[in-house]
């Protein structure tokens, strides 16, 4: 019996051999395997540092109120100011959210959308505007700046939806 019992411990020994000698012949095959592949494929870019920007877009349209204003400048056409750009001309002037710009220096904006009026004249130049705001029409001044993004083009910092008109309107009586 102690030959069975050899015969059983030299199976049992050859093939713990035979499973550890696989392990370590395919760790080294992988390893070549990996190595080979790793050198031939193209050489990696070292990584470039991470640059944060953030590109200037313009907000999304701030809509007002229209209850309160009165329907005048609606059917006169104009530019409904959306948004007032802090630090800007439009600032500076005192112009508002929910103004109604209908003319301007006296040319009805009904004949002429804002954006063709602003790149008629250069920074430094002075405007006047003719402005509904609260039921009543205002006549402000304001002086074009530079443009931010556009060397000399003029600027007047606001965001604007431009309105159609152009019917003549009689308010009626109260």
């Amino acid at each position: 019996m102690g030959t069975k019992n050899q015969a059983t411990v030299w199976i049992v020994v050859a093939a713990l051999l035979g499973l550890l000698l696989g392990c370590v012949g395919g760790i080294v095959i992988g390893g070549v395997a990996g190595y080979a592949l790793f050198r031939s494929s193209p050489t990696p870019v070292a990584p470039q540092p991470f640059e944060f920007r953030i590109e200037p877009t313009p907000p999304a349209p701030v809509v007002p109120d229209l209850r309160p204003m009165p329907t005048v400048p609606l059917l006169r056409g104009g530019a409904l100011i959306t948004q007032v750009v802090p630090q800007s001309p439009a600032e500076r002037a005192g112009l508002q959210v929910g103004d109604m710009i209908t003319a301007w220096n006296g040319v009805e904006l009904s004949d002429v959308p804002l954006a063709e009026h602003i790149v008629r004249y250069a920074p430094g130049d002075q405007v006047t505007l003719t402005v509904w705001r609260a039921n009543r029409e205002l006549q402000v001044k304001v002086t074009l700046g530079t443009h931010p993004d556009r060397a000399g083009a003029p600027w007047i910092g606001i965001y604007y939806q431009q309105l159609p008109g152009g019917r003549p309107f009689e308010q009626p009586a109260p």
